[in-house]
């Protein structure tokens, strides 16, 4: 890998390493892939967080949460065109069987299959920024932590926010 950009050989060796870091539920596995600074930016997060630390408990809490999460990779990894960076796209499935950590929503016992994204930044031949980018609406409709799209629930939300928003203006 040269300094300001990232070579396919290893990138296949990267994605392969993180993808078992990931299904084995290491987190020492994946945060040796990174950099002491890294940044660590997932929409399930209320803001990015940065550090070794940082990670090791958004990994726990993640896998607290679906003690069977899994990914898969459905197409190969991406090299960006300009700097050292790359994507790669994923396929993730998991049992919700563990609290949420970061809203406080209680185990619910249905199943997630999601599609998102990773994009890395790399510094050194390790991440510095990692951003997961996937639908967090759609997993909590899954999750039936959200109502499902074009559902009487959904209907109802809508109406109470647009009631709110009449509301609001008169105000």
């Amino acid at each position: 890998m040269a300094a300001d950009r990232v070579d396919e050989t290893f990138l296949s060796s990267f994605a392969e390493k993180w993808l078992g870091g990931w299904n084995d539920h290491d987190a020492d596995a994946l945060i040796a892939l990174c950099t002491e600074d890294v940044l660590w930016d997932d929409p399930a997060l209320a803001a990015p967080e940065r550090g070794h630390q940082a990670v090791r408990d958004y990994l726990a809490g993640t896998w607290a949460m679906f003690p069977d999460l899994a990914f898969t990779l459905p197409e190969p990894s991406m090299v960006g065109v300009e700097g050292p960076l790359a994507a790669q796209v994923w396929r993730m499935t998991g049992t919700m069987l563990g609290s949420d950590p970061w809203a406080g929503f209680a185990p619910t016992g249905k199943r997630i299959d999601v599609e998102g994204i990773d994009i890395y930044v790399f510094r050194d031949e390790l991440v510095s920024h990692y951003r997961g980018r996937y639908d967090l609406a759609e997993v909590a409709r899954q999750l039936g932590l959200a109502p499902a799209r074009g559902s009487r629930p959904e209907q109802v939300l809508a109406f109470v926010q647009r009631t709110s928003m009449r509301i609001r203006r008169r105000a």
